[in-house]
């Protein structure tokens, strides 16, 4: 990893117009930018490293049982798609489906891998779930220890 003086942020654009009015404050003119756009922001800091290729994720899944839970956090871990998973149990689901409220034990999937992966491991998901419409649903991992996002990039290659 290479270390700069600057730290380069990579913002993901999707509802954020206020950000622009970020850019002005700062001195900066504010490109266009529509939903999806990508942004890189430098900032002058002195304290330690920024991965700033980070592309981490966290991806959650929610699943019926806790065999089919396990059943899958194997199979991404074994092929590669995913370098870690947490399984939280049980949690409480309530939501809608058929026109019905349902209120479900379910158990939670908190999956760590690179941003890359993330199309094989939908897939991959779909095709061990139960569920219709199986929830999952990717989130970037903003900061993190240097360390662990090398390991989690290291581990989904």
């Amino acid at each position: 990893m290479v270390c700069f003086p600057e730290l380069i942020f990579r913002i993901r654009v999707h509802r954020f117009r206020k950000l622009r009015v970020g850019f002005r404050n700062l001195g900066f003119k504010a490109p266009p930018c529509g939903r999806g756009s990508l942004l890189l922001v430098m900032v002058s800091s002195k304290e330690g490293c920024y991965d700033s290729m980070n592309e981490s994720i966290v991806v959650f899944v929610t699943c019926g049982s806790e065999e089919e839970a396990i059943k899958i956090a194997n199979a991404l871990v074994e092929d590669h798609l995913a370098a870690c998973a947490n399984l939280v149990s049980p949690i409480r689901s309530i939501y809608r489906w058929e026109g019905k409220i349902w209120d479900e034990k379910e158990w939670l999937l908190i999956i760590k891998t690179h941003e890359k992966r993330y199309v094989e491991l939908e897939k991959r998901v779909k095709g061990l779930h139960s569920y219709a419409v199986p929830e999952i649903i990717g989130l970037p991992i903003v900061e993190g220890s240097s360390s662990y996002l090398h390991w989690l990039e290291e581990m989904t290659q």
